[in-house]
């Protein structure tokens, strides 16, 4: 049974109201319920409570000092996004209460009403639908397929990332604002504007919810307009569109699901193991610890899924920006160190490297994916190094010195869902044959090149050059280069 008090501020300023509102929230003689209460009487002193404790829910008078109308709605739920908000005023105001609930609220009471009665049913399920809107947001936010919410008057209430590139706007242009025509009720197609006068026929798929206590409809879209061939690693050559469809919807809908309860198995396993007043036994902690790096590992693969739906889509963008190479490296490097450190990891950096174009998340993906690939089969070390190409660009390589490859399957390493045969020294994570897929689509996506031999001597070297190009976007965002050339080891 959960016996945690639910913590509710009060932000009021009027002391009489304060206390009559924190009547109805008192718990009813043999209930058991469990409310803890703080109070605020200006929203200077509540945005100071809420930086510094957590709560469940908040009540919010509109009428308080040196605060006009919704302005203090709109500085509780930016500080504290997803914090349930219920609003409290001292007259009846329809379109006040109508604006209060689009701007986040969930709830809205006229002080001293017969409605106020309900107010404690209302905070718990204020609480509990906040919490399944804040669920469904994440769902839907990461969802490789173009997503709205409409409300009942064609307002967009809700935008995944994913629906710009199909209307050319994202969900800050989106949100807030008419949808620009008529959606009907059912599955349809629709014409709608685009920038530059230009319009676009798309297929919709319309559900309907319930969206911060309101009728709503969840809006899927898709492109009405023909069907594009997919790319070698969105199907094999056999699939039929429409099982590669249903398949990359299987694949991103399942991955969702298996990611939020790897999430809740992660904290309880931290918990257990951070636990400091039953200390565990060292058979225990060595079965918390075999938990973890099994979560961790089924998040990677999660996450690999996540990634390949996302390049089957066409919605992982790469945002150029000017960017140096050896302070991503150095970046992976420490992760590495932290996170892993079974081997050895020697770095070498040529100086002089030039600032390349380069989406930089993306890149630190790929470094990412070539260290966990090189882990399953080093022995001892594994090495990054970096140095300018021939083209004018840069290499970088992270070698292993394990086995190597045999010579017959070096052709298929980037194809999706290919993998060797575990490596004979034990190494203890099993790859998903998705990881080096993910890194060609990323390097060829930034018109590069990748490729995968054996080193001199023992060992795997996959490499990756990327062109020296102008970026069209963002300044680096990293310092510059130092002069000299940078070699380090680091330690298990």
């Amino acid at each position: 049974m959960n016996t945690r008090p639910t913590r509710v501020l009060i932000i009021e300023g009027d002391s009489d109201d304060d206390a009559l509102i924190s009547s109805y929230l008192a718990p009813a003689p043999g209930s058991g319920e469990n409310m803890v209460l703080a109070h605020a009487s200006r929203l200077s002193t509540a945005c100071q409570l809420l930086a510094r404790q957590p709560f469940d829910a908040a009540l919010l008078d509109l009428a308080l000092p040196q605060t006009t109308g919704l302005d203090g709605l709109l500085k509780v739920t930016a500080l504290k996004p997803s914090l349930p908000v219920i609003v409290l005023s001292g007259k009846r105001d329809e379109s006040l209460a109508a604006r209060a609930l689009q701007l986040g609220a969930q709830d809205y009471f006229i002080k001293g009403s017969s409605d106020c009665l309900m107010l404690k049913r209302a905070v718990r399920y204020a609480i509990e639908r906040k919490r399944l809107t804040t669920e469904l947001e994440a769902l839907l936010a990461a969802d490789a397929s173009p997503k709205l919410v409409l409300d009942s008057r064609n307002v967009v209430r809700f935008a995944n990332p994913s629906v710009e590139p199909l209307l050319g706007r994202g969900p800050r242009e989106l949100i807030d604002k008419p949808f620009g025509r008529d959606v009907p009720l059912r599955d349809s197609e629709l014409v709608v504007p685009l920038a530059g006068a230009r319009e676009r026929r798309l297929r919709l798929h319309v559900s309907p919810i319930a969206w911060h206590g309101e009728p709503a409809r969840l809006v899927s879209l898709a492109d009405a307009a023909p069907r594009r061939e997919p790319s070698p690693l969105e199907s094999d050559p056999d699939d039929d569109l429409s099982v590669v469809e249903a398949r990359n919807h299987f694949l991103s809908r399942i991955s969702h699901e298996l990611r939020n309860t790897l999430a809740t198995m992660k904290t309880a396993a931290y918990c257990l193991k951070d636990d400091s007043e039953e200390k565990l036994t060292p058979s225990q902690a060595q079965m918390v610890d075999m938990i973890s790096r099994n979560i961790d590992r089924q998040a990677r693969i999660v996450e690999n899924i996540l990634d390949l739906a996302r390049l089957r889509s066409g919605t992982l963008k790469i945002r150029l920006q000017q960017a140096d190479a050896s302070a991503i490296i150095a970046d992976l490097a420490e992760e590495y160190r932290m996170s892993r450190g079974e081997h050895k990891l020697r770095v070498s950096v040529d100086g002089g490297l030039p600032s390349i174009a380069c989406d930089p998340d993306l890149i630190a993906q790929v470094l990412r994916n070539l260290l966990d690939n090189a882990a399953r089969y080093a022995k001892e070390t594994i090495a990054i190094s970096a140095s300018r190409s021939d083209g004018g660009g840069i290499t970088v390589s992270v070698t292993d010195d394990g086995s190597g490859i045999p010579e017959d399957r070096l052709g298929g390493l980037f194809t999706r869902f290919h993998r060797l045969d575990e490596p004979a020294n034990g190494g203890a994570r099993k790859g998903t044959g998705l990881g080096l897929a993910i890194c060609r689509e990323i390097i060829e996506g930034h018109h590069g090149r990748i490729r995968a031999e054996n080193a001199a001597g023992s060992g795997a070297r996959f490499s990756f050059e990327l062109p020296l190009t102008a970026a069209p976007e963002t300044p680096a965002a990293r310092a510059p280069a130092e002069p000299g050339a940078r070699s380090y080891l680091l330690h298990k």
